[in-house]
């Protein structure tokens, strides 16, 4: 329909006199407009401004993504170097340094214990095998007690399957120390003439104390091992002594000195 056939109920200047005018009056965007009557889709484009805030915010989303992603990834590694690492260790360390007093405070006769060590080279036949040992004795004769600590490195060719191969070293050495006392060390009970009480213990990747009483072969009335493993090390710590503790105190020293060893071992002992 032209728009010279609008309603006679609101004239008004035509259309042709409104198309030669230069615009001035008209609204903002009305100018140059079609001179049909029927209503044209309008221009929703953004403006310029519009589209530069649209981007600033997808900016701030894409670039708040990335910095929570980064954050993630950060904190993933925080927590990976809090926990540790799981590098094989590169040597077995040394005794005055893994056995110190405070390690040795906690077991009864043991203040003022001299250290002996003694420190061996192999060269293995198999996957699986030792390759270092050390042992660190602690003796005070005058109040019949003692402590030693064994460590058994292995290859760290054996960090390739978790440690497989030490921890089934690990299970093998409790059988043999059941051979060496006589004692069934599967479960607390009697073994022979000997009372058994064992427990596991909170140090390395898994082990097991055991508290034996009744051993004539090493002249004490009860002596307490722990048996376990780190990485690539295999911990024995055995503990005699302290004839007026009970079974629960007696396995109580070598848990304790098992765990202060294994935190001597995480600040002294080198990785690969």
């Amino acid at each position: 329909m032209s728009a010279n056939h609008s309603s006679s109920e609101n004239p008004g200047p035509s259309q042709d006199s409104a198309a030669s005018s230069t615009g001035h009056g008209s609204s903002p965007g009305t100018a140059g407009a079609p001179r049909s009557g029927r209503s044209e889709p309008r221009d929703t484009a953004p403006e310029p401004a519009q589209r530069e805030r649209r981007s600033r915010r997808r900016g701030t989303l894409i670039t708040g993504s990335a910095g929570g992603a980064a954050v993630l990834a950060i904190g993933a590694m925080v927590l990976a170097m809090s926990l540790g690492g799981e590098d094989p260790y590169a040597s077995v360390g040394a005794c005055d340094e893994l056995l110190t007093e405070d390690v040795l405070s906690g077991a009864e006769g043991m203040a003022g214990a001299g250290i002996e060590e003694e420190q061996n080279s192999f060269e293995p036949s198999g996957d699986g095998e030792a390759v270092e040992s050390l042992e660190c004795s602690a003796v005070n004769e005058s109040d019949e007690a003692a402590v030693d600590v064994t460590f058994s490195r292995f290859d760290p060719g054996t960090a390739s399957d978790g440690y497989a191969a030490v921890h089934e070293e690990r299970e093998q050495s409790i059988s043999e120390l059941a051979e060496n006392y006589g004692v069934d060390l599967g479960q607390d009970g009697a073994g022979d003439e000997s009372e058994v009480t064992t427990e596991e213990i909170p140090a390395g990747d898994g082990g097991r104390a055991y508290s034996i009483e009744g051993i004539d072969s090493v002249g004490m009335p009860r002596t307490s091992t722990a048996v376990y493993s780190i990485r690539n090390l295999n911990v024995h710590v055995t503990y005699f002594g302290g004839r007026d503790l009970s079974t629960n105190e007696h396995i109580g020293v070598v848990t304790d000195i098992s765990k202060a060893v294994e935190r001597r071992i995480a600040s002294t002992t080198e990785t690969e």
